[in-house]
């Protein structure tokens, strides 16, 4: 009986869907070309290569995938700059075809992939690891470097489905260099802070993120909270919208305070991000002329 428990638990395990992400990163160099047809072109590739970044630089769609021979069902390239990651996994080639005509198909060896997902089905192939295309990166030869490729739209996006094709949003003014690719500059954060002791602090008068607050040197000598509001301003004293309240942390009396942190994800505000320093002693009432306090947050 405990056999067959154990038995039917990796069964499950393998009928799950599991996601690892890392993001590819080229080596520098490129391959040569491929002239693909209908007749299945064959690449080869480095042995030790972990992924290759495959973009269609010539006018008509084509299929490929890694091993010996390509048919149709594989992962489809739109023309003029459709691009996949492919996930060598011990392999040495990638094989492309075209259902009609020719075109060019570019190689660029390197590390990362995107997302790889296990089990849980993965197109034409049955089971087994597959790797989904969402990689965004963009040439820097190109007029608008800042400008990254789009993440595919359908909702099967994986190898062998035909769908789960990443449009190059730069390649329409040029050929795109994979060999000069970069990877994606992630969004920075925004420290805001008063400038004297205070009871408030619009740290953002827009909708975003808020990574993290404090409210710290603490005067007065009341217990209270630390509250993060939705707001755009700092809302009149006395019972607030509980609705608006996303957050708080409770301070003693000492001067010490208190701090929260969303990091790395953080939480999103729909209108305003803005702290109070408030006595009271719940967080969805705001007081002032108590306590007072330097204030700070990190927002996006």
């Amino acid at each position: 009986m405990k056999r067959l428990f154990a038995v039917l638990a990796i069964l499950l395990w393998a009928g799950s869907a599991h996601a690892q992400v890392e993001r590819f990163t080229p080596t520098g160099y490129s391959l040569t070309p491929l002239s693909a047809n209908t007749g299945s072109a064959t690449e080869a590739i480095p042995n030790g290569t972990v992924s290759v970044l495959t973009q269609n630089v010539g006018s008509n769609g084509v299929y490929c995938q890694t091993g010996p021979t390509a048919t149709t069902d594989a992962v489809y390239l739109a023309a003029s700059g459709g691009a996949y990651v492919f996930l060598m996994q011990g392999g040495n080639q990638i094989s492309c075809i075209t259902a009609s005509n020719s075109t060019t198909v570019n190689f660029t060896p390197g590390s990362g992939y995107s997302v790889v997902v296990s089990g849980g089905g993965g197109g034409s192939g049955g089971g087994g690891s597959s790797t989904t295309n969402v990689t965004q990166w963009a040439s820097t030869n190109v007029a608008t470097p800042t400008t990254w490729g789009t993440a595919p739209t359908g909702t099967n996006n994986i190898p062998g489905v035909n769908d789960n094709v990443v449009a190059c949003g730069v390649c329409t003014t040029g050929v795109a260099t994979p060999a000069n690719s970069s990877p994606v500059v992630q969004a920075t954060a925004t420290h805001a802070s008063v400038t004297a002791l205070g009871t408030s602090l619009v740290a953002k008068a827009s909708a975003g993120n808020l990574l993290g607050f404090y409210c710290s040197a603490i005067t007065g000598g009341a217990a209270g909270y630390c509250i993060a509001y939705n707001g755009t301003t700092a809302p009149g004293t006395g019972a607030l919208t509980g609705a608006n309240v996303l957050d708080s942390c409770y301070f003693s009396t000492s001067a010490q305070g208190c701090s929260l942190s969303r990091i790395p994800s953080g939480v999103a505000y729909s209108t305003g991000i803005v702290i109070l320093v408030s006595s009271a002693v719940t967080p969805f009432t705001y007081t002032t002329g108590v306590d007072t306090a330097f204030i700070a947050a990190d927002v996006q």
